[in-house]
């Protein structure tokens, strides 16, 4: 008898909806919030697509400036975020909204620390693909093996929230990732692999 992945367990909650972010949280979102930054054109305003977005949508908010349109996805969203006419979201799984999304249709796509908390990320990062414009950019970030015994920690210290380590599926490396990206149909020459934050997380960039 093969063994079977655990049946997924729907959350409920989207990031942020229930708490206040801790200094460490808002600190990684303003880091972050740069490594992307540095990734889109400066003559052109773009079209985002941030996956888990969070119940605040930080990111599509930092690059507000930025987008001719931005589209979040996740549980649940804030109401007022919901009424921006420039803005648009999807309150879904990922895996149950990325298949409804046109082709084509994004310069960014957002993929910041969600892979760790999928059983099978292939098919979700096939779709991200599919929904990318030419030359557009998705953006991985995920936490390394190095970075397990430090985030436990901080979760048990109360740092940040122990539910969402105690969701994770997976820690990677470069080499976890690279064949991901590469079933996933972006060519080798367009994927770049870094290890930032001190080693603790793998920053993926691949390109259409």
């Amino acid at each position: 008898m093969k063994d079977r992945l655990p049946s997924p367990v729907m959350r409920t909650i989207s990031f942020g909806e229930d708490r206040t972010l801790s200094l460490i949280e808002k600190m990684n979102i303003r880091v972050t919030t740069r490594i992307i930054r540095r990734l889109l054109p400066s003559n052109r305003e773009i079209a985002a697509l941030d996956l888990g977005c969070g119940f605040n949508a930080h990111y599509l908010l930092e690059l507000y400036p930025l987008l001719a349109s931005g589209t979040g996805v996740d549980i649940k969203v804030s109401e007022a975020l919901r009424k921006n006419p420039k803005l648009n979201f999807i309150e879904s799984t990922i895996e149950a909204a990325l298949p409804g999304l046109p082709d084509a249709c994004y310069d960014l796509v957002l993929c910041v620390g969600i892979l760790e908390h999928v059983w099978d990320p292939l098919p979700m990062l096939r779709e991200c693909r599919r929904v990318m414009r030419s030359g557009g950019v998705l953006l991985i970030i995920v936490p390394t093996w190095t970075a397990r015994p430090i985030l436990e920690w901080l979760a048990r210290s109360g740092w940040i929230d122990v539910t969402e380590i105690d969701d994770h599926k997976m820690y990677y490396s470069k080499r976890d990732l690279w064949p991901l990206a590469r079933h996933a149909g972006f060519l080798p020459s367009a994927i770049r692999l870094q290890y930032r934050k001190a080693g603790l997380v793998v920053v993926g960039t691949c390109r259409a």
